[in-house]
């Protein structure tokens, strides 16, 4: 059947996109994803990619206490279908490859799709790219476009991609923005290891400004 379907790992686009457009991989809470407009783009990414419609987009993201409030705005979409992998005590997402691997795989075994989007990095995927080739679909790989020049999408991966096409920081702007300014911002220092020679300093200061005064003072008249 002549449909694509979009398969994202969230983990990977979440660490690319804020390095490329903040210069530092930013922890989820600080970068804010307009949802429907950001899926709404990969659908038309996707069938133009393609050259066919949407079958559906597949969200795949880590969690070690059920799905959020952005798990759950996602998943509430049209034409998205959330699945959750876990989040171990390191902050490490696992599981998340084998849905990818599982449903890439499936689709392909039923002739669901006739083209697959994905937008992920890990090596780990790519027997799954293999498995579904095998099936005569093919598989476009998107990727962020990195901000180090090593990449940060597998290079064994690429090689195994019928096509490679990449978000630039224009794409993305559109749709990610910093949730918080001031995580940029220099620390503020904490004044307690400063106090002691705050003190000193004030003491100083106190004591010239008293032996000043002590000296200019004039003479009473007799």
């Amino acid at each position: 059947m002549n449909r694509i379907a979009v398969f994202v790992d969230a983990g990977y686009f979440y660490a690319s996109a804020s390095e490329l457009l903040f210069g530092t991989p930013l922890r989820r809470g600080e970068l804010r994803l307009a949802n429907a407009e950001f899926a709404q783009y990969l659908a038309q990414v996707a069938e133009t990619i393609g050259g066919c419609p949407l079958l559906r987009i597949y969200w795949y993201d880590g969690t070690n206490s059920g799905p959020t409030a952005a798990h759950l705005a996602m998943a509430y979409l049209d034409n998205v279908k959330l699945r959750l992998g876990f989040v171990n005590q390191s902050g490490e997402q696992k599981g998340v490859d084998g849905l990818i691997f599982s449903d890439l795989t499936n689709l392909a075994r039923n002739r669901a799709i006739s083209d697959a989007l994905l937008l992920a990095g890990d090596e780990d995927l790519r027997v799954g790219v293999q498995q579904a080739q095998e099936h005569g679909i093919r598989v476009h790989l998107l990727g962020v476009e990195p901000k180090d020049p090593s990449g940060n999408q597998s290079a064994a991966l690429q090689r195994e991609a019928d096509t490679r096409r990449q978000l630039d920081a224009a794409a993305l702007g559109n749709s990610c923005s910093a949730a918080n300014t001031q995580a940029h911002s220099w620390p503020r220092p904490k004044l307690r290891r400063w106090t002691p020679m705050l003190r000193t300093i004030w003491r100083a200061c106190r004591n010239s400004r008293t032996n000043t005064r002590r000296h200019s003072t004039p003479p009473s008249a007799n």
